[in-house]
């Protein structure tokens, strides 16, 4: 059964040629823009235009017709209005195409009579062509493994574990390109829209089995077999994380969900009792979803929320010593006083005599000397009691301090001491006003496969889903 799956899945994110069916002649149409991005990123496969307007574009050939088209198609993708869908959809089955992605719109999520039957006449097509739908009204897929993206979005991160899946393209596509930033590496996503053939069910099935994905997040807004969906991220979450967002949470969000992708939205209150019972991670917000993504992947099977709060790396942390101590403690995670063998490690920096030394750490206290980050991280990481390390971090005083070279000593400190394997690190770095140094900085970090956030909450927040997860995972 997962052979046959992996073998289902193939030529959906690994096809070895795309067909492009839209205008190309107007940069501002979506067949451009999907062909140009395909090719932009190096697609490694063939790619083949189809339109009945031009002659060429890119400096390729363009096919009247995907049978026109002199070699297999594994995979098209459809951009042109409703009303032109079904004529390419038998020219699919008669080149023996497997995958056909509408980007189209225009039917369940319209609500009318016309829409309703246009989907049910493309799903009919398909089952009688022998390929599968994606959509309508998606963008499709991203995978790394063959540099294909998104069709409208054209940013290629690194390949890593991370499955996304979304019945929204706008969030498919913000989701992507925010992991991308921070280097979250994915290894492969799918926005699938109106899901009239295949749904979420199916992708949960194949992300389950992919040797290649390891965590999933999703965006989901209706499902049409609820029980098949929650039995089967039952059984994921045994050994695959799954964080999931809920849209149409709200009377107005369900009113919107269903002109969005026409899908029946259940209670808040069902979904979260049952998602809570699958063992799912529930995310808030988009936002929510990426920081909980990032510490699953930087900070794996981490169980206890213990953490060890370090602030004051150039400027007096005693503010962020109360403020970070709130947002951990609110949000469930533990704040552990420091071992005695360690509070007398500590207590050899202290230029102060007398000075005490709890957690949180405010490095001020230890001089401004930032050899002493060095030796703080090391015996703070070695406190027993201690599981996770947050560093907060305020470019803006330590560019006014130290320079660039300052920023560039901490960076590496804290390198060294995520490289050293000793304890997880997640920085909190938060805008400011020398934005370029600090972006500079999360990149560096971000690209060390360290976690950064811009505030506590929200690191606190991701970090305390994570172990709450891990936690109730070995119970299970």
């Amino acid at each position: 059964m997962k052979t046959d799956k992996l073998r289902e899945f193939e030529p959906i994110f690994y096809p070895k040629s795309i067909a492009v069916v839209g205008a190309f002649g107007n940069p501002f149409k979506s067949g451009y823009t999907f062909l140009v991005n395909l090719v932009n990123a190096g697609f490694r496969g063939a790619v083949y235009p189809v339109s009945t307007n031009d002659s060429e574009v890119l400096g390729m050939k363009i096919y009247r017709s995907v049978t026109d088209i002199p070699a297999p198609v594994d995979y098209v993708m459809v951009c042109v209005p409703a009303h032109s869908v079904l004529p390419v959809l038998d020219d699919c089955a008669t080149k023996g195409v497997k995958v056909v992605q509408m980007f189209t719109a225009g039917f369940s999520e319209t609500g009318n009579r016309d829409g309703l039957l246009l989907e049910d006449a493309v799903v009919q097509k398909a089952k009688e062509g022998k390929f599968r739908i994606i959509g309508p009204n998606c963008i499709g897929v991203y995978s790394p493994s063959v540099n294909m993206v998104c069709g409208p979005d054209y940013y290629l991160g690194e390949k890593g574990k991370v499955a996304l899946l979304s019945q929204s393209g706008g969030h498919a596509g913000r989701i992507i390109k925010a992991g991308i930033a921070r280097k979250l590496g994915f290894s492969k996503g799918v926005s699938f829209g109106n899901g009239a053939d295949l749904d979420s069910v199916d992708y949960l099935e194949y992300f389950a089995v992919d040797p290649e994905t390891k965590i999933i997040g999703a965006y989901i807004e209706g499902v049409r077999d609820g029980r098949r969906f929650f039995n089967l991220l039952r059984q994921i979450t045994v050994t695959k994380p799954v964080v999931l967002l809920k849209g149409g949470k709200t009377a107005a969000g369900a009113v919107a969900a269903a002109s969005h992708t026409g899908s029946l939205v259940a209670s808040q209150a069902i979904w979260s009792a049952v998602l809570k019972q699958a063992g799912v991670i529930q995310a808030e917000n988009v936002d929510e979803l990426v920081d909980t993504l990032i510490a699953i992947d930087r900070m794996p099977y981490c169980r206890r929320g213990n953490v060890a709060l370090v602030s004051g790396l150039a400027a007096g942390g005693g503010g962020d010593s109360v403020t970070s101590s709130d947002a951990c403690l609110e949000r469930g995670l533990a704040i552990p006083p420091f071992s005695g063998e360690t509070r007398k490690r500590l207590q050899s920096l202290v230029t102060w005599p007398g000075t005490f030394i709890p957690n949180p750490l405010d490095l001020s206290a230890l001089g401004g000397d930032l050899k002493n980050l060095e030796v703080a991280l090391q015996v703070v990481g070695a406190d027993p009691a201690i599981d996770i390390v947050i560093v907060q971090l305020h470019a803006d005083d330590a560019y006014y301090m130290w320079t660039v070279k300052g920023l560039e000593t901490i960076i590496e400190t804290i390198i060294s001491f995520v490289e050293s394997r000793m304890k997880p690190l997640i920085v909190v770095l938060p805008p400011g006003v020398v934005e370029n140094e600090r972006l500079k900085t999360e990149a560096r970090l971000c690209q060390s496969g360290i976690a950064v956030y811009p505030s506590i909450e929200r690191a606190a927040r991701a970090i305390a889903l994570t172990c709450r997860f891990y936690s109730n995972q070995s119970s299970r």
